[in-house]
Formats: C-alpha cells, structure tokens, sequence
C-alpha cells in the first residue's frame, strides 16, 4: 500500500519500486522539516541514508511475505546509496528472482562488490567480495544480480542445504535455472567454504517438488532413511490419470503421501474439501495407503517417519490378509 506523496514524487517512487531519495523529494517539493514530520509520523520510512519509502506495510500480509516486500524495499535503497558498483547477491537475489525465501535471513541486504574491494558491513547491507565470471551478472527490473544458478550455490554454501533445496528445486520447476548450468555453478563453486552442500544440492534437487513443502518433506523422509518415493505420480482409474500425488512409495509399500500447506481451501471451501475427500477415497480404493502431512509435522521428522512406516506396516499387513 503506497502512503500519501505528491504526483511527482509517486512516479519517481515507482520507477524504482517503491523508493526515493531524499533529494528527490526536496526536487518534489518536500522541505527537510517536511521529511522529518512525515517520518515521525510514519507516513514515510527512512530505509537507509538518503531513502526513504511511502509504502506502508501490510497488516493483513503474513509475517513471512511482509519480510520479502520490506527486503525488496531494502535492496532498492541500498543499491541507490551505495557508490560502488556492486550487484545483487545471495538471497537479495533470491527475493529480486521471486524465489521462495524459506529459512533465509532477510534482515540484511547482500551485494557483491565488482570492484574487488574487500567484503564488509555496513547497517543492513553485507557486501561481499568477488570475481564474478562472465555470464554471472543478470539484469532484472532495473537491478544488477547475480545469476540464478550463482545465487542458488550462495544460498546452499551459506544457508544450509535445506534452504539451498527449497531455492534450487523452485528454480527448476519455474524454469528460473536449468540443471546443467546450475552443474557449471556449483563446479566454479568448488573451493568456497560450504561448497559440499551444492555439490550435495545438485545430486538431490528436482523441479517435481511442487512447494517448498513438499522439497522440505522429501528432504525429511532422505534423511529419515525412508525408501525414495515417486514425485508427481499418477493414480490411473481405467488406465487413465485422475489425480498426481505428491510422493508415492510403490510396491511393497503401497503408500500415497500428500503434503497439505492448508493454502488450497480457498474460494468455495466445502467445494474443495469435498473433491478432496474423493480424490482421497479414490485412492485408498485402489489398495494404497493414505498419509497427510502438514507444516507442523516438518517439525518433528521422527515422528513424522513413524507416521509413513507405520502405513508401509498396513500395506504389507492387508496384503498378507488379502
């Protein structure tokens, strides 16, 4: 929501997303005095030295989403005050890329500097230092950042595998990165620190993930020592498809795993609860087990993978039974 500013400082606001500088809005009109009241009052947010933003947060807005919006501001505004050349870095590309920001800190900026200068931090603004290769720079709504695939092999060496996944198969599904260039990423990786977890990443990484659920549960049931399921399988009633779950444990496991983000009740809720509860008895009519999971299940994994063993054990006993 854009808070109340003059026509013309509106329209430099929004050529760069949101933000001005100060000048720009002494050039609008704006006195200093004038700057100072609309802070104090919270019409206007001072984002770093010299800009400064009239877009007021959300109220409604999840806290999560709230974060991204209030980074993108943030990377905005630092790279207008910054007077070296730097680039958009780490999970300030990520957000720049619309990739999901799970388990990132979003409390500071990350550039890299493109003048070799050494790495520091400054506020809210890590810059990091280093050589970018050709073809690792991207231009995207008006910003500089680093590659798709560099910034995914930042995320992973920095952030932890899990992180890493959820960014990685994301960028996969959308068609953001393609696994070969994402392979050539985590080579010129090969000696940073953390670099095992992007090697790691790209053996495990896969654009069937449907959501940064379902990459944190197929993660979860890896680590467990559960057996590899299938992603996006098709149910088929008369050799034809009428649903594609989640995972699926086949033979001798007969087990469907669905990950439920509670997201997808929206509009006619009893509608879809009842498609639900069909598309569920359809598939435990075909012999298959049925187990759901959910965000607070990613939680506790130990429980979580006595819940899927203990639907193997039911498959293997109906089978004996039948």
């Amino acid at each position: 929501m854009f808070g109340l500013v003059n026509l013309k400082l509106r329209a430099i606001a929004e050529q760069h997303g949101g933000v001005f500088s100060y000048e720009e809005a002494v050039g609008c009109g704006y006195s200093l005095n004038q700057v100072r009241d609309r802070v104090r009052a919270g019409r206007w947010r001072r984002l770093c030295r010299g800009q400064y933003t009239a877009v007021r947060p959300d109220p409604d807005a999840p806290a999560w989403r709230q974060a991204v919006t209030d980074h993108r501001l943030a990377m905005r505004a630092a790279v207008r005050s910054l007077n070296s050349p730097v680039v958009l870095s780490h999970q300030s590309a990520v957000v720049a890329y619309e990739l999901p920001t799970w388990g990132l800190d979003l409390s500071r900026v990350h550039v890299t500097r493109c003048d070799r200068a050494s790495g520091r931090i400054i506020a809210n603004v890590v810059q990091h230092r280093a050589i970018l290769p050709a073809g690792a720079i991207w231009h995207r709504d008006g910003l500089d950042l680093v590659a798709p695939a560099r910034a995914i092999v930042e995320i992973a060496c920095t952030a932890g595998f899990e992180a890493g996944l959820v960014v990685a198969d994301a960028a996969l599904r959308e068609r953001v990165v393609r696994k070969d260039v994402l392979e050539f990423a985590v080579c010129d990786a090969e000696n940073w620190p953390g670099s095992p977890a992007a090697k790691q990443l790209l053996e495990f990484c896969d654009p069937r993930s449907g959501s940064v659920g379902e990459s944190r549960l197929r993660l979860l049931m890896e680590r467990q020592g559960l057996p590899k399921p299938e992603l996006q399988a098709p149910m088929l009633h008369g050799g034809e498809p009428f649903a594609f779950v989640d995972f699926f444990f086949g033979w001798p496991y007969n087990t469907v795993v669905e990950f439920d983000g509670l997201q997808k009740y929206g509009g006619n809720t009893a509608q879809v609860v009842i498609q639900e509860k069909w598309r569920e008895d359809a598939i435990r009519e075909l012999g298959h087990q049925f187990v759901r999971v959910i965000w607070e299940d990613l939680a506790y994994p130990a429980r979580t993978a006595a819940r899927l063993r203990a639907a193997f054990a039911r498959a293997a006993a109906a089978r004996k039974a039948s």
